[in-house]
């Protein structure tokens, strides 16, 4: 029942915009391979949208780590 309940959670926060906290929920709840599209999901978002610094420390979160250095990179260029 309970992974029924988180499974719902990360779609509604999914469907919702907020790939970055179904992230975090799926990975709480050892769904690594749905976790890692989400990370991706929200750090396409974030770089859609100019927020780099952001977009890094998803990358972080998810262990992107060249993808850190290329945001951290970028929002040190606009800055």
């Amino acid at each position: 029942k309970e992974a029924g309940l988180t499974e719902r959670a990360i779609d509604v926060y999914e469907k919702a915009g907020w790939s970055h906290d179904a992230a975090r929920i799926a990975m709480e709840a050892g769904l690594t391979e749905k976790a890692g599209k989400l990370y991706i999901k929200a750090i396409a978002d974030y770089e859609k949208t100019g927020r780099f610094d952001l977009a890094a420390g998803v990358a972080k979160e998810a262990g992107l780590t060249e993808k850190v250095e290329l945001y951290e990179t970028l929002e040190n260029l606009l800055k």
